[in-house]
């Protein structure tokens, strides 16, 4: 089967490759500049143009409107030049403004497209598309501050932020607007001279007070498409290629206190006794040495290597409870795995780079080893004919405490990725190919109790691969986007996973689309990637109205229908059937508007009964029929208090219901300082509430509950600039749960749990139910009570602060301090925040953890 599919996708390929034209051909006519090369031009970066060789270019002056008057003239004026010498491209843009005094600045990170550009100040950036395969490219902004972002285009639709070259960039504000010049090295971009004299260019302006985009190529809103849609520069000879290595060492401390105490467990894993804990008081202190090597091979051809990385000075992850059988996502930070992970980038997610450095989890998360990265190395490029490859290869070792014993000892886990990816249809689509290993600790460990070793059964693999190939297709100008994958998981030789999906503009306003994902039981690839759950066969139909015309105080209205429906492949359960209609207006004022109704009708959840501290699913579980409404409404982001909300309310056809509400707020008061609020607030009232499985005499029993639950979530964002080289910043969040739990019943043959005497008297305890009365010990072998047991997370108390101080020196320096603190209570119901904080006591059923440290980094790149 396998065989035909290829020869199928092999034959498509072969056919689909022979047509080949120039995207939107008749709207590139007439925008096309000629550069020059100055060979001996010498500029000093300050904005201002006073240079001759500035006076005899050529200008670019024809720029439009893209918003909101898609095609209109512009406001205001743009004028743009360009040159070249055997370095780099040098440019400067002249911004008419007839009110000056009303250009907005802003202050923010480098890189901070919402905070620094988007609609948050003046900007304007420069974009190339050096290859010209009309698939990638290069962003260059500046906002009227001289906060500068660089970004990489992939897949001629989306932009990665993580790219990061070193280009000069001044901007200064006068009578007649603002002005930008700008100095782009070569080596900071991939191309071939010798075979591309012509590179893809466009250019955008915002204008922050009128809420308008300028652009040199324009098009219909509704076209999609990125690099495919630029103009042309033509003239680039000669350029030499740069075999340039950047060496970035560092140095680092870290300092942390850890004091905890947990309550203790029997061998079994359940609680002792209310008043029994464990408590720990530890200490660590660590210097660091380590490097960030980046050696251009080529002007297409990039090796990044990262020896003992440091990542102290990243965002901390948001705080998270989670007992379900599915693992939580967390999204990359580390700038190492960010830049360039496009190219890894697939739907069914192949490789996950969390998974390099993530804590390895052991007999079923009752033991985690930390792991550390001893080196990560990436070689990327792409040829003039369109070939793209990367190599991602990784150490970790693993941190296994002293009175530890696991058998087999596996000191280091090693992760190895390939991509290849060929352009077709003149670069506008492509077929790719990926392949990854693990090979380390992996499996569930049991302890052996005659030797208190764990150990791992014998036939468990210790090496596993994936495999996967994967095809798009843009065709009629962008109008028809196909997208496929197909994959295979080597643990087990008969998984393996398919993804289509496609999507049709039939005209300016209506957008079909389809899509379909099989994943078959067998099929596990979460030792490198990522799958949320195998066995399920999904597929989606949808259709969508979008009307971006101006009509009296509308901007925008969009209206889609959707329809999806999930079963499990193992016994053809529907898990998820599902219609769903939403709604979307924009205003005139920049408010918008969402409404979204959903209606699902009933299926089965056979993921629902899932132990963690087991780690076993139970039978799967009856889920009747529910409606969810949601209303949210977002202000205009460029006020200086702006605002958003969101209203939600789900009610089951069991008089089940659930209803949310999340307000964020920020506020602007300079054009140097944010700070942005985030409440969130959630309130579940469940008959049949999932809770655990217990297993007596190798009998499971699935164990239900009433559930009155609220949760409560605040963050708190300060950013602070002193100038655009020297930021503070502080992030605080605070989580908090009050569940109430009772009633218990137990899942027999029915749809709906019931009472039963193993609930009561018959469960051998001794004539005691289950669990324990709130607040007393366990007696007989019963269950602590779930409103005590800090498993269940019923009265739940977090709070993580995170303070970064980072000061740029210059372009090749940084220097970051970063504190970190953690309190965390579990069991306690607090009345107040600050109750919370300066809670230092031991009570029954109480666990807690206050944690704080410190790191300092201080890091410099080098040019070798």
């Amino acid at each position: 089967m396998l065989k035909i599919k290829v020869h199928i996708l092999f034959s498509f390929f072969i056919v689909t490759f022979c047509y080949s034209s120039e995207p939107f051909s008749e709207k590139k006519i007439g925008k096309e500049y000629s550069i020059t090369e100055k060979k001996d031009a010498k500029i000093l970066i300050d904005g201002l143009m006073l240079e001759d060789e500035w006076s005899d270019l050529d200008v670019i002056d024809d720029y439009s409107q893209s918003y909101p008057l898609n095609m209109a003239p512009p406001s205001f004026k743009t004028e743009t030049r360009l040159f070249y010498t055997s370095e780099g491209i040098y440019i400067y843009s002249r911004m008419y403004d007839d009110e000056p005094n009303k250009i907005q600045q802003r202050l923010a990170n480098r890189d901070d497209y919402e905070d620094g550009f988007l609609e948050s100040a003046d900007w304007i950036y420069f974009s190339f598309d050096s290859q010209h395969d009309h698939q990638t490219g290069y962003v260059f902004a500046v906002n009227c501050s001289g906060v500068q972002l660089d970004a990489a285009i992939y897949d001629d639709e989306g932009f990665d932020f993580e790219y990061n070259s070193i280009w000069l960039s001044e901007t200064n504000i006068d009578e007649k607007g603002w002005t930008v010049e700008i100095m782009i090295p070569f080596k900071a971009l991939r191309f071939d001279s010798e075979v591309n004299e012509t590179w893809g260019f466009d250019s955008k302006r915002y204008i922050f007070r009128l809420d308008e985009i300028d652009n040199w190529m324009v098009f219909p809103p509704e076209v999609p498409g990125v690099s495919s849609k630029y103009g042309h520069i033509r003239g680039f000879r000669n350029i030499k290629s740069f075999n340039s290595i950047q060496l970035a060492p560092y140095a680092s401390y870290n300092g942390t206190i850890e004091k905890e105490s947990e309550l203790a467990l029997n061998s079994d894993g359940a609680i002792i006794r209310k008043d029994s804990l464990n408590q720990y008081d530890r200490k660590y202190n660590q210097q660091d040495f380590g490097v960030d090597l980046k050696y251009s091979l080529s002007s297409s051809t990039t090796i990044d290597v990262s020896y003992n990385p440091d990542f102290g000075q990243v965002e901390v992850d948001p705080a998270d409870i989670n007992i379900s059988y599915y693992e939580t996502y967390l999204d990359e930070k580390r700038p190492f795995f960010t830049e360039n992970s496009m190219l890894f980038s697939l739907p069914i997610e192949m490789f996950y780079s969390r998974r390099i450095g993530e804590f390895k989890d052991l007999n079923n998360y009752s033991i985690d080893i930390p792991t550390t990265i001893d080196y990560a190395a990436k070689i990327s490029g792409k040829q003039n004919n369109g070939f793209s490859f990367g190599f991602i290869n990784a150490l970790t070792s693993n941190q296994v405490n002293d009175t530890l014993n696991i058998y087999p000892f596996i000191a280091r886990n090693k992760y190895n990725v390939i991509k290849l990816k060929q352009d077709i249809l003149n670069g506008n689509s492509f077929m790719g190919l990926m392949v990854s290993n693990y090979s380390g600790l992996r499996g569930d460990y049991v302890k052996n109790s005659s030797t208190n070793i764990y150990e791992l059964d014998e036939n468990t693999t210790l090496d596993v691969s994936t495999y996967s190939i994967d095809c798009k297709h843009s065709l009629f100008d962008n109008r028809l986007i196909t997208d496929f994958q197909y994959s295979i998981s080597s643990l087990n030789r008969e998984g393996h996973a398919n993804y289509f999906n496609a999507s049709y503009n039939i005209n300016e306003y209506w957008t079909t689309f389809l899509s379909h994902e099989y994943i078959n039981p067998s099929f596990d690839n979460n030792d490198i990637g990522y799958t949320k759950r195998n066995d399920i066969n999904s597929r989606g139909i949808g259709l969508m109205y979008h009307d971006l015309d101006f009509s009296g105080n509308f901007i925008e209205r969009t209206l889609s229908f959707n329809y999806i429906i999930q079963k499990n492949i193992s016994n053809n359960l529907i898990l998820n059937e599902q219609m769903s209609l939403s709604a979307r207006i924009d205003l005139i004022n920049n408010n918008s508007f969402v409404i979204n109704f959903i209606r699902s009708l009933e299926g089965a959840d056979d993921r629902l009964l899932y132990d963690l501290r087991e780690d076993k699913l139970g039978m799967p579980m009856y889920i009747p029929a529910y409606n969810i409404v949601s209303l949210s409404w977002d202000s205009d982001f460029r006020e200086q208090v702006s605002f958003s909300t969101y209203l939600s309310y789900k009610e089951n056809s069991i008089n089940d219901y659930q209803y949310s509400f999340k307000y964020s707020q920020v506020y602007r008061p300079t054009y140097n300082f944010k700070m942005s609020f985030d409440y969130r607030y959630r309130y579940l009232k469940e008959k049949y509430h999932w809770l655990e499985t217990i297993t007596v005499e190798d009998e499971p029993h699935y164990i239900f509950s009433n559930i009155n639950a609220t949760l409560q979530k605040f963050v708190l964002r300060l950013d602070a600039f002193v100038n655009k080289d020297f930021t503070i910043q502080s992030y605080t969040e605070f989580i908090k749960t009050d569940d109430n739990l009772s009633d218990w019943a137990e899942l027999l043959n029915g749809r709906f749990p019931e009472n039963s005497d193993f609930i009561n008297q018959d469960g051998g305890f001794g004539g005691y139910s289950i669990y324990a009365d709130e607040g007393q010990n366990p007696q007989n072998n019963q269950q602590a009570n779930p409103n005590n047991d800090p498993f269940f997370f019923s009265k739940y108390n977090e709070v993580i602060f995170n303070l970064i101080l980072k000061w740029k020196f210059n372009q090749r320096s940084d220097f970051y301090f970063v504190y970190t603190r953690y309190w965390l209570v579990n069991g306690k119901k607090f009345t107040s925040f600050f109750d919370f904080l300066e809670y230092s006591g031991d009570e029954f059923w109480v666990e807690r953890s206050f944690d704080q440290g410190i790191s300092i980094k201080y890091s410099y790149k080098f040019d070798i």
